[in-house]
């Protein structure tokens, strides 16, 4: 890596500051994420310190005395330059522009191409990024050195043509001095040599290769290079031969051209390319003559890239195959074709082979074992793209040692003996935007990077969905990113919008769909029947029991199914049991549902399972919080079928697992006029939501209740939707929002004459007041509560307003009585089997006790509710528990320590949204760092609390002694 400013070479300084300098180069024009500088610089190994260390050398790099323009961006950097003031890409260019030259043949094509090739070429120094270490830099490297190998071989050969071929000889004898074991490089050196008249000396090249072969590789030369110097010795050697071509056998470059767009699946690129070289030891050698048949397996959904990943790494290989390449697309995936038959290929692979028309057998069998027999002794490539299945590919299988064969397929070929095989999913983000950029200029997504990123985002990341856009773009040069990304954001037209020309995402899964919906197979029809019963779910997973209900099958039968769908291409595995559809396919398979099925047909699906998550929850409920009231909520009929679980650490589980499903449910319910399993998936939750702090998801699902409840007219819904809400505006620290939910919800209680209802508000009235500083009100309303509770022989309310009290008397300074409620009701916690609400009982104790200066008797509270938090999860309760056990350290005169426990609760609260929780820690935390006489971090924290108080109208933290 190299700077070099008025032909002088510029210091760039240590490695890791090349590096950085490297990773932004290769992308030049183009935004880089951070986390992606990180993983080109450290290789996967980063210090800790990673992202400071990133600043660090931008900062050096910007101070350098060249005319570099580094832009920082949102996540990341951009080197702005001119693209051809990166040699890399300007060597890049000039070979497409050699590729471009004018059309129509002859000596002005041939002459234009030479001055581009040779130009490129002149760029060469060496090793590229030699003195840049790691995987990344590895792959750039291979990627370069196979294009600057097919740019000298062209090169040359077009020198042979015109009759001057001295005129190659330095630049191939510097290129094979490199790479001495690259034989195609080194067979045109020797045909050079021969042309040229320097016929000893083309013979000793082949006897050093043949040597270095067998000495470093235990190989010998491959077919192209053997042939060559067996013509030489024999004296016909042909000067007029085209490149790879030997007297009497056929070298065939059925290879599609190269991708030039190609970006990103450098993981894959490189499992491929490593197996495809060497089998057994991976980038250490090409495959030699007595290796084995490598096959390489490549699947995935429709559109995501399969045949484009295929083409690259064979280009990468082909080096590795003098014998030649056949390439055949087997028409799996190509609508309104039938598949190839293998007899049909077999006919092609042979005739490319040199086998007349005459002599190719009618029989299949005889028609593969031919092929086999013709493969036989040389190292041959075969990609058959879009395969059918198992059966389409084996007869197209060479049985010749040393010989690769790549397959691509929708659906996994699983009876293939594939020693490799690549799953391939969807592009990464930046991947993604990266295919944007090389599809419509580097310049647009510079200049639009949110759009871009919008863009790619609702293509789903699918590399057909990002060619098709690209390609809407390219056409459309006044289009501004930002109007395809709108156009994108309607999820009725997106499908539309993904079409051009002969390419649609749409088309795509069709042919997917209709394999399995026109097959001979029942389980294949079975499946594709499955999908168009998902396209009623909009989750953003699936688990097999809801599966299970969505298909009215048995459990075991709808994991087949769903496994199926996942072999054809048309679903993904999420983790075991689980599975997801992406967000394309969803839109698709909406679209198959609402034409296909029935409204009934759909709402019965739904209800199914809409009922299974309702019983569920319930059941859930009673496990985590034995005793709750809002167990009586229960409508008749939604409390069977549900899933149970052995415990509540169990139950918790599953619930985080369901979180994203459970609000989708919500929400489809709501659309689909569902109102019951609304008005009761909302309540069943509320408990779960509490204990691990996710009130956004709180609010959203109660809002939509509440708007449910009032659609239906249910007066006691709405009270319990808005005595939720007011829950988590509470704990969000907007207590004038949860003020006026609970005194709404109150008054349709005392409307309905609900005396339990009015019980648990008057409670939470309590709370509110008392986090405002109002505890001579809020003790009004706490003994309102418990005194109802008791009427009503209600446990476990009346357990929470001891609690709520004792939280009253504790702001009081009213320790005594404080811990006699917390006493109270700690028995009741533990006799109910309620763990959640025993250890915020146990964690407000400590706090009682720390002031008293009971530090023992505190840390033993603490340790066992940190213990319950921790077995149930629960990230809001562990905040907690650490800022009490940070302000016990802080009395032990242990101030680190304390503060260490501050910032992690602090970290929390924060990420939980409670923000006068926050606040608290804070000012904790800037009395630890106050007794460290850390003063400016003090201000820091305080100025934070203060922040913070007065965006929630509450008083200002006192200062720290």
């Amino acid at each position: 890596m190299e700077l070099h400013v008025d032909g002088r070479v510029i210091d760039i300084g240590p490695p890791q500051r090349r590096a950085v300098l490297a990773a932004l180069a290769v992308d030049v024009g183009l935004p880089v994420p951070l986390e992606t500088l990180v993983e080109r610089v450290w290789d996967g190994a980063a210090p800790q310190a990673a992202s400071a260390a990133i600043y660090a050398h931008i900062a050096r790099i910007r101070r350098l005395p060249a005319p570099i323009c580094l832009r920082r961006l949102a996540g990341g950097y951009l080197l702005d330059a001119d693209r051809d003031c990166v040699d890399l890409h300007r060597f890049r260019r000039l070979i497409a522009a050699a590729r471009g030259a004018p059309p129509g043949g002859g000596p002005a094509r041939e002459a234009a191409q030479a001055a581009a090739l040779g130009e490129a070429l002149r760029l060469w120094r060496g090793v590229p990024l030699s003195d840049v270490h790691g995987q990344w830099a590895a792959r750039v490297r291979h990627g370069v050195e196979q294009q600057l190998t097919e740019s000298a071989l062209a090169w040359a050969a077009i020198h042979l043509r015109s009759g001057s071929p001295e005129s190659a000889i330095d630049r191939l004898s510097d290129l094979v001095a490199v790479y001495p074991l690259n034989e195609l490089l080194v067979a045109m050196l020797v045909r050079v040599l021969c042309e040229a008249g320097h016929v000893a000396e083309a013979l000793a090249r082949f006897s050093a290769t043949r040597d270095r072969l067998r000495d470093q590789l235990a190989a010998e030369p491959g077919a192209e290079l053997r042939e060559l110097h067996e013509a030489i010795v024999r004296g016909d050697f042909d000067t007029t031969a085209p490149r790879g071509a030997a007297p009497g056998r056929p070298v065939p470059r059925q290879l599609p051209a190269d991708i030039a767009w190609f970006t990103g699946r450098a993981e894959e690129l490189a499992v491929l390319r490593d197996m495809l070289l060497v089998p057994d030891r991976p980038a250490v050698r090409p495959i030699g003559p007595t290796g084995p048949v490598v096959i390489s397996a490549i699947d995935g959904a429709g559109g995501v890239g399969k045949s484009g990943l295929a083409i690259h790494a064979a280009h990468q290989v082909a080096g590795a195959f003098p014998d030649g390449q056949l390439y055949v697309d087997l028409r799996g995936a190509t609508d309104g074709l039938a598949p190839l038959e293998p007899i049909e290929v077999l006919g092609r692979f042979l005739r490319a082979l040199g086998v007349g028309g005459n002599d190719i057998p009618s029989d299949p069998d005889e028609a593969s074992a031919r092929f086999r027999t013709q493969v036989a002794g040389r190292r041959l490539l075969v990609v058959l793209d879009n395969a059918t299945d198992e059966a389409q590919v084996r007869p197209l299988l060479p049985g010749a040692p040393g010989c690769g064969v790549l397959v691509t397929s929708r659906r996994t070929l699983a009876g293939l003996d594939a020693g490799c095989r690549v799953r391939l999913d969807v592009l990464s983000p930046h991947e993604a935007v990266r295919l944007l950029a090389a599809l419509v200029g580097p310049e647009r997504v510079a200049a639009e990077p949110e759009a871009a990123e919008a863009a790619a985002r609702r293509c789903g990341y699918l590399p057909l969905a990002l060619r098709i856009a690209g390609a809407r773009l390219a056409a459309r040069p006044g289009w501004p990113l930002a109007v395809l990304a709108d156009r994108l954001a309607r999820e009725q037209r997106r499908l539309d919008e993904l079409e051009v020309a002969d390419l649609g995402v749409r088309t795509s899964f069709t042919v997917s769909h209709n394999q399995l919906r026109y097959s001979a197979s029942a389980t294949d029809r079975e499946a594709a029947q499955a999908f168009v019963m998902l396209g009623t779910w909009d989750g953003p997973e699936l688990g097999v029991p809801m599966a299970a209900r969505l298909l009215d099958v048995g459990e075991d039968r709808a994991e087949r199914v769903l496994d199926h769908l996942v072999s054809a291409g048309l679903l993904e595995p999420a983790r075991p049991g689980r599975f997801r559809l992406h967000d394309l396919l969803r839109l698709y398979a909406r679209e198959l549902a609402a034409s296909v099925l029935t409204g009934t047909a759909r709402t019965a699906a739904l209800d199914r399972v809409l009922h299974c998550y309702v019983a569920t929850l319930w059941h859930t409920l009673a496990l985590t919080r034995p005793g709750d009231p809002r167990l009586d909520l229960v409508a008749p009929g939604w409390s069977a079928g549900g899933l149970e679980f052995p415990d509540a650490s169990a139950a918790l589980a599953w619930l985080e697992t369901e979180r994203a499903n459970l609000l989708a449910a919500v929400l489809r319910a709501a659309s689909a006029d569902l109102h019951t399993a609304v008005l009761q998936l909302a309540p069943a939750t509320f408990v779960f939501f509490l204990q691990r702090g996710y009130w956004l998801d709180c609010v959203r699902l109660n809002r939509t209740a509440l708007a449910v409840a009032e659609r239906c007219g249910d007066r006691l819904a709405q009270a319990q939707a808005l005595c939720d809400l007011g829950g988590a505006f509470e704990f969000q620290g907007r207590s004038d929002d949860a003020l006026a939910c609970i005194c709404r919800s109150l008054d349709i209680h005392r409307e309905l004459d609900n005396v339990s209802g009015q019980a648990a508000l008057l409670n939470n009235l309590g709370v509110v007041h008392s986090r405002q500083g109002r505890h001579v009100e809020a003790l009004a309303f706490v003994r309102q509560g418990l005194s109802l509770h008791r009427r009503l022989g209600n446990r476990n309310g009346e357990a929470l307003n001891l609690d709520t009290l004792g939280a009253v008397y504790g702001r009081l300074r009213r320790d005594d009585e404080a811990l006699h409620c917390y006493a109270q009701s700690l028995a009741i916690h533990q006799k109910l089997g309620s763990r959640w609400d025993e250890a915020k009982t146990l964690n407000w104790t400590a706090i009682i006790y720390v002031r008293l200066g009971r530090h023992d008797d505190a840390m033993s509270c603490v340790r066992q509710s940190l213990a319950i938090c921790e077995d149930l999860g629960s990230p809001a309760g562990r905040a907690s528990n650490l800022d009490v056990l940070g302000t016990i350290l802080h009395g032990r005169r242990r101030y680190a320590e304390a503060l260490d426990c501050h910032q992690q609760s602090i970290a929390i609260f924060r990420t939980l949204g409670q923000r006068q929780d926050e606040a608290e820690a804070l000012h904790h935390a800037a009395a630890a760092l106050h007794a460290l006489g850390r003063t400016g971090e003090v201000r820091t924290h305080l100025r934070q609390a203060r922040a913070i108080h007065a965006q929630l109208g509450l008083p200002p933290p006192a200062e720290p002694t």
